[in-house]
């Protein structure tokens, strides 16, 4: 079980580690894995970090996640677990792809990264910088530009105070 709290404390290690790998906004960011909470996570955390967010079926065949991969330029890989990081093994010289973060599991090669790791690059990057522009409203102006991020922002602030009315 995971709180509200939790869940951007976890989202905002994730996006702080994936700028501490060098991920800028507007980077395509793949996530290859069935539904989990981390699938979950990692969705949250490529859109605060202003990456773009590139989906992939845990069950496509090799091919078409190289074609994927290639076509979107995603920097970096979450994949499940080390099953689907051995399948993506052989593809992924021909893609742009320069990190794979395992979701589950032990990071065994060169290139992979353990969630747990990432989190805490996050953490380490999150204290040198504070003010990394790692937030919702950065990414909105980042992904949308400043008059929808603030059409977003106020349409945010309308529902806390209908909820906080409720």
């Amino acid at each position: 079980e995971m709180s509200w709290q939790h869940l951007d404390i976890a989202t905002e290690e994730l996006a702080h580690g994936r700028v501490a790998e060098g991920i800028e906004p507007g980077d395509r960011v793949a996530i290859l894995s069935r539904s989990r909470a981390e699938w979950l996570l990692a969705d949250l955390a490529i859109l605060k970090a202003a990456a773009c967010s590139v989906p992939v079926h845990a069950d496509a065949v090799v091919a078409d996640i190289a074609h994927m991969l290639r076509d979107s330029g995603a920097r970096l890989v979450f994949v499940q677990d080390e099953n689907q990081a051995a399948r993506l093994e052989p593809v992924l010289g021909d893609t742009a792809v320069e990190k794979m973060v395992l979701m589950v599991g032990p990071a065994q090669k060169q290139g992979q990264l353990r969630w747990e790791d990432l989190r805490s690059a996050g953490r380490a990057h999150q204290a040198e910088y504070p003010d990394a522009g790692v937030s919702w409203d950065t990414a909105h102006v980042a992904l949308c530009g400043e008059d929808i991020a603030e059409s977003l922002r106020a349409s945010r602030n309308v529902i806390r105070q209908v909820h906080l009315a409720t």
